[in-house]
């Protein structure tokens, strides 16, 4: 609904059930039913994955500009008015993202605003490349003339993906200081599963060496971040040699500016401050010993 109800007319919503075995279908039909003018609807025969289900809708789009609502994510009044105006005027952007705020779905509760942790601003490849996916998919609007013809299956896809999106439009990106989107919490994603997120960035950062030389720095200072994130997971998990053996490889990418590898433990502890010392989901699932 929260779609449906936004304020810009020329809009094509394609809705892509990956073979659900719950209630989606029944409601979606009901959806279609009250909005056929405005809704478009395709059911998965049998699941696709992510990817390629990402793919099929793509390839169903008609539109000049592409933005995607994962799960039970929420679009707010004027995102795509506002976005689509901004890349209409800027033909040199290659993506424009907001401010998302991150709730709690069981209490409503917001639990922080994306920019007052991750950053926000405008940027080239290379800062996208070097903070690694430090802005919500949620929030960015393209053009569809700069997907990639590649199929993305690993864990960190959507970094990759993006990498390749921007490289096709540009290089830039641009910053809407408006808060846009809800994106939301629960039981399902309140545990991440740490290890295969860090390897899925490790094998995207592998691509990157081989694809784009020119980077090379902000790869390695990417890598070492990971190396250290990875660090600290086996540490949790008291399999110290490895988290030493991590922490030095860390170290070793960004030599002898060993300083680099502070920037998100730092930005951490500013947030878990600005939170009265109250860890979140992502601090806790990353240190849980089991």
């Amino acid at each position: 609904m929260s779609a449906i109800n936004q304020d810009y007319e020329n809009l094509q919503i394609i809705v892509c059930d990956d073979a659900s075995s719950d209630e989606t279908p029944k409601t979606l039909l009901n959806l279609l039913n009250k909005f056929p003018d405005r809704l478009e609807v395709h059911f998965n025969e049998k699941n696709l994955g992510q990817a390629n289900n990402r793919d099929k809708s793509n390839q169903l789009s008609k539109g000049k500009y592409l933005t995607y609502l994962d799960g039970d994510d929420v679009f707010l009044p004027g995102k795509i008015s506002k976005q689509v105006k901004l890349l209409e005027e800027n033909p040199e952007i290659a993506i424009c993202y907001h401010n998302v705020e991150v709730f709690d779905s069981f209490t409503g509760e917001t639990n922080f605003y994306w920019k007052e942790r991750f950053g926000y601003g405008d940027g080239e490849i290379r800062n996208f490349i070097q903070y690694g996916n430090n802005l919500c998919s949620l929030a960015f609007m393209f053009r569809k003339k700069d997907i990639p013809t590649e199929k993305f299956s690993h864990s960190g896809q959507d970094w990759l993906y993006f990498v390749e999106v921007m490289n096709k439009g540009g290089g830039k990106y641009h910053y809407i200081d408006e808060v846009l989107a809800r994106y939301r919490r629960h039981s399902e994603n309140m545990t991440l599963n740490w290890e295969d997120k860090i390897n899925g960035q490790i094998h995207t950062l592998n691509i990157l060496h081989k694809r784009y030389p020119q980077y090379h720095s902000q790869i390695n200072i990417r890598r070492s971040e990971v190396l250290l994130t990875k660090s600290l997971f086996f540490a949790a998990r008291k399999e110290y040699l490895v988290a030493i053996r991590n922490l030095f490889s860390s170290l070793k990418f960004v030599f002898p500016a060993i300083w680099r590898v502070l920037r998100i433990p730092l930005r951490e502890i500013k947030f878990f401050i600005s939170k009265g010392g109250k860890a979140d989901h992502l601090i806790k699932s990353l240190i849980k010993s089991e």
